[in-house]
C-alpha cells in the first residue's frame, strides 16, 4: 500500500478519474475516489491517491471537451509497480430495487451508537439479509426524522456497536437520510441498523435497497455477547408498600427495591415476567419510598410483553444504585420509664428509653432523633449497662453515619437534654434496609384522642400501648412503624 501518481501526456486536454473496484458509465459518481483536471498543467490530468495492494481500481481517461479523440499515455509512480490493464466500460447490470418498512418506538431496541452522546441512548432496527449476487448495492432511508446508518458484516452486537462495522453514514441522502454504497459478496450474511441522530426518538421510516439482485430484508432482535442475569422473588403481603407516582392514592401499592452495581458502562435493558401486571420504576443512588420521585431517572408500564415492564437504561460503573429506605419509631418517655446518669450529664439523672436495633443487610445507616422536650441519643454495640453508660458505646452523635452488621445486636438509647423531663420523641432512621427496632420495656404511657400533630412531615397522634395514623388502614403499636409501608 501507498500513494501513487497517475499523469495523462497527449496533444489533447485530458481528464482523469479514479474509481474502487467498479466502474458504471451509467452512473459516474458511484465508486469514485478522485479526479482532475489540469493537475500537470498543459490541460493533463494528475491524480494523487492512496492505494491498497491486491485491490481493484478503475482509471478513466477521457477529454474536457465532448467528442474529441487523439492519442494518449498514462505514466505511474509509487512505491511498487503498477499492472495496468486496458478494459472495455462493461455495461450497466440491471438494478432490483428491495424494500423494508418498519418504526422505531419505545419497545424497540437500544444501544450506545458509535459517535453517540454519553450520556444518551438510541432506539435501533436491526435488518439483516445474505446477498445471492454480487455487486454494487445502495441503501436509503426514507423517515420523518434524521437517521443514520450502520452497515455490519453479520453478526452485530449492540453492546459492541464497533465490532464488525463495514461502513456507516449520516446525512448523503436526501432530508438528513443515509445513503450507504457498498460493494457485496454472494453467500455472505449483513446486518443494517437504521437509528436516529438524536436520542429516543421514535417514528416510521423505510429502507430501500438498490443492486443486482432483490433482498430479503429481515428484521432481527440482535442477541448481544453480554450475560443476561435473573433475578426471582415474589410481592406478598408482607412486601412493604408505597404511594407510586401516578398511582391512586386511595391505594398502597406493594414493592420490591433491588440494589444493581455494574462494573462495565453500557446499555442495560430490565424487563419483568409475572402474571401480575408490573410497573418499573429506576432510581440513581437512592430510593426513599416516603417521596418516590427524587432520583426518579425512568419508568415504564407495559413496553414489555402481556403487561410486563421494559427498562432500558445507559449505567456507568461506580456506586451501586441501592435503595435507602426509611424507618419510622414513636414512643415516650415517662415517669415510669427507668433513669441513668447519662454521659456528660454530670450529676443528675435522666429518663431513658432503649431500644435494640437488627438490621438484616450490612450498610450504613444513619438515626435522627427529635422530640419537643429535647432529645439525646447513644448507641451501643451488643449490650448497655445503665450503671456504666460508657462501656460498648459506638457514637453519641445525632444524624451519624454508621456501618451495622447484619446478625449483631445494637442498642440505641433514648433520653432528654434536661434531666428529670418527660415526653414523646420519634426516630427516623435510614439504609439499605429496614431495620428493626424493638422496645426494650413496656410502654406505660396511656393515650387518649388528643390532637393529631405533624412532625417533619409525618402526621401522629401522641403514642401510648396504641394510637391510629390516619394514613389508610395502619395502626400504630409503640412498635416499629416502616414507613415504606404507609401511603401517603
Amino acid at each position: 500500500m501507498g500513494t501513487y501518481t497517475f499523469t495523462s501526456r497527449s496533444a489533447i486536454n485530458t481528464y482523469g478519474y479514479i474509481y474502487d473496484t467498479d466502474f458504471d458509465s451509467n452512473n459516474a459518481n458511484l465508486n469514485l475516489i478522485s479526479q482532475d483536471d489540469d493537475g500537470d498543467g498543459k490541460g493533463q490530468f494528475k491524480i494523487t491517491t492512496f492505494l491498497h495492494p491486491d485491490h481493484r481500481y478503475i482509471l478513466v481517461a477521457t477529454t474536457n471537451t465532448a467528442e474529441i479523440t487523439g492519442e494518449f499515455s498514462i505514466m505511474s509512480s509509487g512505491p511498487t509497480a503498477v499492472n495496468v490493464l486496458s478494459r472495455a466500460d462493461t455495461p450497466s447490470v440491471p438494478t432490483v430495487t428491495s424494500s423494508y418498512s418498519s418504526a422505531l418506538s419505545s419497545s424497540s431496541q437500544i444501544f450506545y451508537r458509535p459517535e453517540g452522546h454519553k450520556d444518551k441512548f438510541y432506539y435501533l432496527q436491526a435488518i439483516e439479509f445474505s446477498i445471492s449476487t454480487a455487486g454494487i448495492y445502495t441503501f436509503t432511508s426514507d423517515s420523518m426524522f434524521d437517521t443514520i446508518g450502520y452497515f455490519y458484516d453479520s453478526p452485530f452486537d449492540p453492546f459492541n456497536p464497533l465490532m464488525n462495522l463495514i461502513t456507516e453514514d449520516d446525512d448523503s441522502g436526501d432530508g438528513f437520510q443515509f445513503l450507504i454504497e457498498v460493494n457485496l459478496e454472494a453467500g455472505r450474511t449483513y446486518v443494517l441498523v437504521l437509528t436516529t441522530h438524536s436520542g429516543l426518538v421514535t417514528g416510521n421510516f423505510s429502507v430501500s435497497a438498490v443492486g443486482p439482485a432483490s433482498i430479503n430484508l429481515i428484521s432481527i432482535m440482535a442477541s448481544t455477547s453480554r450475560p443476561i442475569i435473573t433475578r426471582k422473588s415474589a410481592l406478598t403481603f408482607s412486601s412493604p408498600v408505597y404511594d407510586r407516582p401516578e398511582g391512586n392514592t386511595d391505594y398502597y401499592y406493594y414493592f420490591q427495591a433491588i440494589r444493581i452495581t455494574t462494573p462495565t458502562a453500557a446499555t442495560y435493558v430490565f424487563t419483568s415476567d409475572s402474571d401480575i401486571d408490573t410497573r418499573g420504576y429506576f432510581y440513581q443512588n437512592s430510593f426513599d419510598p416516603s417521596d418516590p420521585m427524587t432520583n426518579l431517572v425512568t419508568e415504564d408500564d407495559d413496553s414489555g410483553p402481556q403487561l410486563q415492564f421494559r427498562i432500558q437504561v445507559y449505567l456507568q460503573p461506580g456506586p451501586s444504585t441501592m435503595p435507602s429506605i426509611l424507618t419510622f419509631y414513636i414512643n415516650a418517655i415517662s415517669s415510669t420509664s427507668p433513669t441513668f446518669y447519662r454521659p456528660n450529664g454530670g450529676s443528675n439523672g435522666y429518663y431513658y428509653h432503649a431500644l435494640e436495633v437488627t438490621v438484616s443487610i450490612s450498610g450504613t445507616y444513619s438515626f435522627s432523633v427529635d422530640s419537643y422536650v429535647g432529645a439525646v441519643s447513644y448507641l451501643y454495640d451488643t449490650s448497655f449497662d445503665p450503671l456504666n453508660p460508657s462501656t460498648n458505646l459506638i457514637t453519641q452523635q445525632d444524624n451519624s453515619r454508621i456501618v451495622l452488621q447484619s446478625g449483631r445486636k445494637y442498642i440505641l438509647v433514648v433520653t432528654t437534654s434536661q434531666p428529670s423531663i418527660m415526653g414523646s420523641f420519634w426516630i427516623s432512621a435510614r439504609g439499605p434496609a429496614t431495620l428493626t427496632l424493638t422496645s426494650m420495656e413496656t410502654p406505660t404511657v396511656t393515650t387518649t384522642d388528643g390532637p393529631t400533630q405533624s412532625t417533619q412531615g409525618v402526621s401522629s397522634t401522641t403514642l401510648g400501648s396504641s394510637a391510629t395514623i390516619e394514613t389508610g388502614t395502619i395502626t400504630i403499636t409503640g412498635k416499629l412503624i416502616d414507613l415504606s409501608n404507609v401511603a401517603y
